[in-house]
């Protein structure tokens, strides 16, 4: 799927009513709106009375009339009079919420996941389990809208009446959820698993399990540091394990544990700047408590911030 279609997708998939303006996806989304309808992942549902036109301060609403000269419905424009409408952009499109479900697993290569079992109405589903190794595989748990107290609690609760099924991975079409474990399940936004990759929108599998997996070392051999994919969990010497939540935090770590890898040392600028961090040290970047936990293995030399076993 290509990365414009799968990023306006993601977006519908966390909407209140996941639907789009035939006319908003005509005008903006032009290049991908046949793809997407073609495919089955946008459906119609249903006519709409009005078009849309951008102001000065907002979008304003213009009923569709009829003009028996040209034959079309069409909505009035104060800068353009008469805008002919589409029959495309008279329609609203709604996320089928079953193509997603079957694109995820089937991109993640999931097994037991011939039709995703409904969790919480219209809000979460099981979608199969993913093999984190030859001898375990977990259950995935697609949910939506996970910045509400609410859901959040509603899934918690429906997700503890499935025995047998924990354990496993909540990927979620929010971006910030509120929660970064609901039950046994650890909960990953979807953006953060996708790769780099411009053109096609992916799922990174290695980022997805990234909470499942155990960090593996960073130098070969040395046991000194280990670094989850995600950056988020930080284990030092075999013993001691540092998580990290804040973006600017495994931001720093990350640079400073590839420094380690390389043999490189960064100012604290450097590292300020890359995380993005209003900070002036990195002292202050941490907190007190933080740096207490870094400090016996972060050594400065000569300016240079590198990890030192």
């Amino acid at each position: 799927m290509v990365r414009l279609a799968g990023e306006l997708l993601l977006k519908l998939a966390d909407a209140l009513n996941p639907v789009i303006h035939g006319q908003i996806l005509n005008e903006t989304y032009s290049e991908i709106a046949g793809d997407l309808i073609r495919l089955g992942a946008l459906k119609p549902d249903g006519p709409v009375t009005f078009g849309l036109t951008n102001t000065e301060c907002d979008i304003a609403y213009s009923e569709f009339q009829w003009d028996s000269t040209r034959q079309a419905y069409g909505r009035f424009d104060p800068t353009d009079g008469f805008v002919e409408a589409d029959r495309g952009g008279r329609n609203l499109y709604r996320l089928d919420m079953l193509w997603w479900l079957i694109w995820i697993s089937q991109s993640l290569d999931l097994v037991n996941s011939s039709r995703p079992t409904e969790v919480v109405r219209g809000m979460a589903w099981d979608i199969g389990d993913i093999w984190i190794s030859r001898q375990r595989k977990v259950p995935i748990v697609f949910a939506r809208r996970l910045f509400a107290s609410e859901e959040s609690k509603d899934l918690d609760k429906a997700l503890r009446q499935r025995a047998g099924r924990g354990g496993g991975l909540i990927l979620t079409s929010t971006d910030s959820p509120l929660e970064e474990r609901i039950g046994s399940y650890a909960v990953t936004p979807m953006r953060r698993t996708l790769t780099n990759d411009a053109d096609f929108f992916a799922i990174d599998r290695q980022l997805l399990m990234s909470p499942l997996l155990d960090p593996a070392p960073v130098t070969a051999g040395s046991g000194f540091l280990a670094l989850s994919p995600d950056g988020r969990k930080l284990v030092i010497h075999g013993s001691v394990t540092l998580t990290f939540k804040a973006n600017s935090h495994i931001c720093i770590i990350s640079k400073l544990v590839d420094g380690h890898r390389e043999s490189k040392r960064f100012s604290a600028r450097e590292l300020l700047d890359y995380a993005p961090s209003s900070a002036k040290t990195l002292r202050q970047a941490f907190g007190n408590q933080r740096w207490a936990e870094l400090e016996p293995y972060l050594k400065s030399e000569n300016g240079l911030w590198g990890f030192d076993p």
